[in-house]
């Protein structure tokens, strides 16, 4: 399979060659206008004036400004969800909870000269006693199939839920499920760089690997069986379907035969297992013979739940775990819950800048803070981008969650929403140099 890169990094740094001098005439943007909030946009913007305040369910509209179309085979999102409705000339966002959401939309100039990435950050406003209807699956003797449908990379059964569960169960071998859409640039990427390694295949051989495309009615049954909700979303299972363990997002090779390897080893231990220990242990936890086992499982269910997005579970239990770690997590859950509260979560992120200094996810946190707080966050980003940066080179970033693309355009973005245009200029550079290396080995 040909799988072609979507270099965020490049467009987001070609943008910056636009000169805005005849820019608002020519289109009819909205140059730093304080009237209007468009988030951490650089310079000027490709949207059409729009609000930035809506009730909920209500249908948001984005639109480019004459003369420019969004990319359609990039991926624009609603707060990391796929848009209702994606043209070229209109991207539609609708939002069933009050809040403040993101969304994210990569335009072109019909000249095809340039691109750009762009946020738009709105807040959704709910009538008092308001609360979101439970979505459910209507089942139905009509399945849909998405028009355009993932690709199944070598060794997966496509689709074919049943067929792999009953092969897994006679051949008595753990379950691979892969919950990956085509719209999903992590999930293609995971396809094209992860699945189709020796290194995979090795890790993998004695496994029954399913891939299934969440845009079909296929997927329905499975995506509530292990309450599936970002992709992609890989879990391991027994052929029996009980839970050993699940990522979500990308991985690189080693990262993910590492995981698959530590999945091996608590075959035994799936996680409604665990979670009968952890109730078991507990009358007896701080007893010096049961104590460690019990942290040790404590911990795995913490990270289970926050893998699901269930925070306040995830919370309660990290709360509980006696590490520098299981802290660092918990204030990284109470960060997701507070997360359209801006004082609480600059708060929590400086807390986790200051205590984590050395962490990997220095980049994260401090894109975030500077997105909530602008150039308020400047001293914070100068002061802790050198040690973001330095995990780009670190040998051991392949065993983390992220990738040097990742590290490049987080730090980016920092510097870019405190108004550091050259810095960030570099590390867009950075990142769309390590994103064409990478475009080279896709075959």
């Amino acid at each position: 399979m040909k799988f072609v890169i979507i270099v965020l990094c490049l467009l987001v740094q070609m943008s910056y060659a636009q000169s805005p001098s005849e820019f608002q005439k020519q289109t009819g943007a909205v140059v730093n206008d304080p009237k209007v909030l468009w988030g951490a946009t650089p310079q000027e913007s490709l949207i059409l004036p729009m609000m930035n305040q809506y009730v909920v369910n209500e249908i948001i509209k984005i639109r480019p400004v004459k003369g420019h179309h969004f990319n359609l085979k990039a991926f624009n999102s609603c707060n990391s969800k796929k848009p209702i409705k994606v043209s070229e000339q209109e991207v539609h966002c609708q939002f069933s909870e009050a809040g403040k959401y993101k969304i994210s939309v990569y335009i072109c100039d019909d000249a095809k000269s340039y691109c750009k990435f762009q946020f738009i950050h709105v807040e959704i406003t709910a009538p008092r006693g308001y609360k979101a209807a439970l979505k459910k699956h209507v089942s139905s003797n009509i399945l849909y199939v998405p028009k355009v449908e993932i690709h199944a990379p070598a060794s997966f059964i496509k689709n074919k839920t049943e067929f792999a569960i009953n092969k897994a169960k006679k051949e008595n071998k753990l379950l691979f499920i892969e919950f990956a859409a085509h719209w999903c640039p992590a999930c293609n990427m995971l396809a094209e760089n992860v699945f189709e390694t020796d290194l995979f295949a090795q890790s993998t051989k004695d496994m029954v690997k399913l891939i299934v495309d969440v845009d079909s009615d296929i997927s329905w049954e499975l995506k509530e069986k292990f309450k599936v909700g970002g992709y992609p979303t890989t879990v391991i299972a027994t052929p029996q379907l009980s839970e050993i363990g699940r990522l979500v997002g990308y991985r690189s090779p080693a990262a993910m035969a590492k995981w698959i390897d530590q999945m091996k080893v608590l075959e035994s231990e799936p996680m409604d297992l665990v979670i009968s220990k952890v109730a078991q242990l507990k009358p007896s936890k701080d007893a010096p013979e049961f104590k460690a086992e019990y942290q040790a499982k404590l911990m795995r269910l913490a990270l289970w739940h926050y893998e699901r997005e269930e925070l306040k579970e995830a919370l309660l239990y990290f709360q509980q775990v006696e590490s520098t770690e299981a802290r660092k997590m918990s204030l990284m859950t109470e960060l997701k819950l507070k997360q359209n509260d801006v004082k609480q979560a600059s708060s929590i992120l400086n807390q986790l800048i200051k205590d984590f200094s050395q962490d990997v996810y220095m980049a994260s946190w401090l894109s975030q803070l500077s997105d909530l707080t602008g150039k308020d966050a400047q001293k914070t980003v100068e002061k802790n981008s050198a040690q973001a940066l330095s995990w780009a080179l670190n040998a051991n970033l392949e065993s983390t969650d992220f990738s040097k693309t990742d590290i490049y355009y987080m730090v980016a973005e920092a510097f870019e929403s405190v108004e550091m245009a050259e810095q960030a200029r570099a590390n867009y550079k950075k990142c769309a140099d390590e994103f064409e290396a990478l475009s080279k080995l896709s075959k």
